[in-house]
């Protein structure tokens, strides 16, 4: 609109509740407007006002999904570049909870192909993300649940906290609108510089960097290294390459980086890694910085630790046996065949050259867990509570452990629940 200066492209729509039903109207509706949407605690599009306290029995993501589509009619190519956003709190007992993740769900099935769940992130002041991202790698939907929160506008520090407005739970109106921004897939977006490539060559104690980039007009390179003494330049040269010496570095082992910025964009490359290079002598092997447990399973410890300068390979201790054959190149290892639930302490050593071996690093614990493997039932929330998934309360079902209000307890209103761990059970899907 070139009087108000709106970009058609950039065009988004959210809302709670009642406007959270009528935000995903909107966005079916008219997907070629609305590049993006933010459902807040909105039932789903297709049933009625005296259903929004509990999911209707026989309601799914697939019925307000193919709902969605008939809606959009002949603009439902669009929802191929369209994300939707969706969020709610688990202490919302005004609108069934099961609202959420099934209105994720139906978005998905309305913007049709396959999906993959992304990694779930935690969000400030309490809650998780989960992403799920198109056959493109796009991210499309994200799922926020917020922790301990009702029926209410998650509104961030600084506002009211009254009027369905809580400023004690994550700022969601900044949280969507950078999600819309940086996920619209209408906005075409100008490429980033390149570095074509990137050294080190040492002279005496004198490091002299260099580097060159294509894709624009380079404004600038920065140059970081990592070692004992260090250098973050931020403008190390300009143009198609350049060069530049740092002299005085001490002795020791340094490692570093290269990155270029567009004077035009402002876009910056992605960083080129320049290799683990030595000044001067030597210094003694040390053992590997910052082990730590990067995951588990019921059987197995997967581990991670910083490069030693210096090395050529690393041995694992499990409770103070090696466990490797030969020294590992990498820097992680996953010690398998583990007993569940048991805990074990490790410890990594740097194997250098001519095969001496550093002292072993600080001992970590990681435990393996118990092999609980997350299902999900759905059914009705009478059924629910005569299984032991739920229990009545006051006319309404709880879920067992986690005391998520499913609505009322009868044969009329369906759930999915999920259970995370022995007797304890969430609304939606397994996390």
């Amino acid at each position: 609109n070139p009087q108000y200066a709106i970009d058609p492209k950039q065009v988004y729509v959210t809302g709670l509740s009642s406007g959270g039903a009528q935000t995903m109207v909107m966005g079916c509706l008219a997907p070629d407007i609305f590049a993006g949407i933010g459902i807040n605690a909105g039932p789903a599009l297709g049933v009625s006002t005296a259903q929004i306290g509990a999911v209707p029995s026989g309601f799914t993501a697939t019925t307000a999904g193919n709902n969605c589509k008939n809606l959009a009619a002949t603009n439902a190519p669009q929802f191929a570049t369209q994300v939707a956003g969706v969020i709610w709190g688990t202490n919302d007992y005004t609108v069934a909870q099961g609202y959420g993740p099934l209105d994720a769900a139906a978005m998905r099935i309305a913007y049709g192909g396959s999906f993959t769940k992304g990694t779930t992130v935690s969000v400030p002041t309490g809650g998780s993300n989960i992403p799920y991202l198109d056959a493109n790698g796009k991210l499309r939907t994200s799922e926020i649940t917020v922790t301990g929160m009702g029926h209410a506008w998650p509104a961030g520090t600084g506002g009211q906290n009254s009027n369905y407005v809580d400023a004690t739970k994550v700022n969601y109106p900044s949280f969507v609108m950078d999600f819309w921004f940086k996920n619209n897939l209408r906005v075409a977006r100008a490429a980033a510089p390149v570095m074509k490539a990137c050294s080190a060559t040492v002279s005496g104690s004198t490091v002299t960097v260099n580097g060159a980039a294509s894709g624009g007009t380079i404004a600038s390179y920065q140059v970081t290294l990592n070692g004992p003494t260090p250098v973050n330049d931020a403008a190390a040269g300009s143009g198609a390459s350049f060069s530049k010496a740092y002299g005085g570095r001490a002795d020791g082992y340094y490692s570093g980086t290269v990155s270029a910025t567009d004077s035009s964009t402002g876009l910056s490359s992605s960083a080129c890694t320049i290799p683990q290079f030595l000044v001067g002598t030597a210094p003694a092997l040390q053992p590997p910085a910052g082990l730590a447990v990067a995951g588990s399973t019921s059987s197995s410890i997967t581990l991670s630790w910083n490069a030693a300068n210096g090395a050529t390979g690393y041995n694992v201790y499990r409770n103070g046996s090696k466990v490797n054959g030969t020294a590992l190149t990498a820097t992680g290892y996953t010690d398998s065949g583990l007993t569940a639930s048991t805990s074990y302490g490790y410890q990594v050593s740097a194997v250098g050259n001519g095969g001496v071996e550093s002292a072993r690093s600080a001992t970590v614990t990681g435990s393996t867990g118990s092999g609980f493997v997350c299902t999900t039932t759905t059914a009705s929330n009478y059924s629910h509570v005569q299984a032991g998934r739920a229990h009545g309360s006051g006319g309404y079902a709880l879920a067992n452990g986690s005391n998520q209000n499913m609505g009322l307890n009868n044969t009329f209103y369906t759930s999915t629940l999920a259970q995370t761990s022995a007797g304890y059970y969430i609304i939606g899907s397994c996390p």
